[in-house]
């Protein structure tokens, strides 16, 4: 699959679990579609916007949340944008909870994000 590149780079926060069967992980069919539907993975999506945005390949990794949840970031990108994607384990197509991913919060997550990558006009 090939992505037409932005005009400029995008600033992207993703926040995908590890058990989803509508949207699986690792791509392909997903068994909550009745094999209507595949989705390409985690990785390789990402890996799109990492390339389009020219950002350092390599992730900074960390662990949050009782080990449940991990962050990785992809800096060094054009302009400033940065690629972020959060990978839950043991979540499936559900919003995040915080009391059972020992403390990390979501909504939190994405608003701090979102206080990084302003867009002026």
């Amino acid at each position: 699959m090939v992505c037409p590149r932005p005009k400029q780079p995008v600033p992207v926060l993703a926040l995908h679990g590890r058990a989803d069967t509508h949207v699986p992980y690792d791509g392909g069919r997903a068994a909550q579609s009745r094999g209507k539907s595949s989705a390409i993975s985690v990785s390789r999506s990402i890996g799109m916007w990492v390339d389009a945005d020219g950002c350092d390949p390599e992730p900074q990794v960390q662990s949050m949340g009782g080990a449940r949840v991990e962050r990785q970031t992809w800096f060094d990108c054009r302009d400033g944008a940065e690629v972020v994607l959060y990978s839950i384990n043991g979540l499936g197509h559900e919003w995040p909870k915080a009391n059972s991913l020992g403390g990390f919060e979501a909504g939190a997550a994405i608003w701090q994000f979102f206080e990084r990558h302003r867009i002026t006009r």
